[in-house]
């Protein structure tokens, strides 16, 4: 069974209230009468992000010497469309996204390429992939719905060096005797 996770983000937003005078309808603010700061609010944006699919990423990454960063979700959930729509263009919003390639996979259109890649049975996930001896490996994977930053946080580690080094192996324990 797939979960859909969410994460509970509340924004507070001041409202002013406008009352019409004279029983008129209320009326758009012609562009002209726009303030300063209500027009640097429209500059606020998200790029529209056209994730392609994972085998095109991969492709056009190889071309590039590049990364892929994956989100695996599904129509249905809505956490995964925040985090396809909104969340990962604020990331490339921020310079996130510059040396990577973007690619999303629907868990049930592509449910076989989606649960080969996912840690658990929540979406939305985020999955960073790499190549390693030419082959195309999950570096990291994020089980869950998150804030830009988190992911920023993910690919900034992931194309460091330390992220390349491998990972030491546990030292043995010696075991210690039984007393009978």
């Amino acid at each position: 069974m797939l979960i859909c996770g969410m994460l509970l983000v509340v924004q507070t937003v001041q409202v002013q209230a406008v009352q019409p005078t004279n029983n008129q309808p209320f009326a758009p603010v012609p562009s002209n009468q726009v303030s300063e700061n209500d027009k640097s609010a429209q500059s606020l944006v998200l790029p529209d992000l056209n994730p392609l699919d994972l085998a095109t990423a991969q492709s056009i990454a190889v071309t590039n010497d590049q990364d892929v960063i994956v989100v695996i979700g599904a129509r249905w959930c809505v956490p995964c469309q925040t985090m396809k729509n909104n969340i990962l263009p604020q990331v490339a919003q921020r310079g996130g996204l510059e040396r990577l390639q973007f690619a999303y996979v629907d868990f049930d259109d592509q449910n076989e390429i989606a649960t080969g890649l996912m840690q658990g049975t929540v979406v939305p996930q985020v999955v960073y992939m790499n190549r390693q001896s030419g082959q195309w490996k999950p570096l990291a994977v994020i089980p869950q719905m998150v804030e830009a930053d988190k992911i920023i946080e993910l690919i900034t580690w992931a194309q460091s060096p330390a992220s390349r080094e491998p990972v030491p192996e546990p030292t043995p324990r010696p075991m210690l005797p039984v007393n009978e």
